[in-house]
């Protein structure tokens, strides 16, 4: 996977956490699911919660392909459980028609869930992407105080009508 510390590694590991933590489990858990100590968890609990006190957007902004995904599979697992009851694959006695019928409900629901991330999440993601153009534009244009550090030339301006 490369250098235990380098900023990759670090940020795989910190989305990894997120993941499980989306998922229920305790720090504990996440220490046995990925091996590693409670001092390392702990540590990156640290840095996940600092981030998310500079701004939950923000945070959400940096992860949202990491959120999107997470949400999906969530949703597949909710679906292969109610699958797994539909079908009854435990031989379980106490399942009948109304538990069915449950699943079912639920199953649609996950559908519909689907359905609106897949239609709404490459809207945000391109959002995002603009957002981000934005403020690059913003950086070469202001100093650190949002000051006009120059202006935008007629050529430049002609450039945006540009395909």
């Amino acid at each position: 996977m490369g250098k235990p510390n380098s900023k990759k590694v670090i940020a795989e590991r910190r989305e990894k956490i997120l993941s499980l933590l989306a998922k229920g489990y305790s720090q504990m858990d996440i220490c046995k699911e990925l091996d590693l100590t409670r001092q390392t968890i702990s540590k990156n609990m640290k840095w996940i919660n600092e981030s998310t006190q500079k701004g939950l957007f923000g945070l959400a902004k940096e992860t949202l392909s990491t959120m999107f995904f997470n949400c999906i599979d969530g949703i597949n697992q909710v679906q292969r459980e109610c699958w797994r009851i539909y079908r009854n694959e435990d031989n379980n006695p106490e399942i009948n028609q109304w538990h069915k019928m449950k699943a079912l409900s639920l199953l649609r629901k996950c559908n519909e869930s689907k359905f609106n991330m897949y239609t709404n999440g490459p809207a945000f993601m391109e959002l995002h992407r603009l957002e981000n153009e934005v403020k690059k534009m913003e950086d070469d244009l202001l100093d650190k105080d949002g000051k006009l550090i120059r202006k935008v030339t007629d050529n430049e301006l002609d450039d945006l009508d540009k395909p």
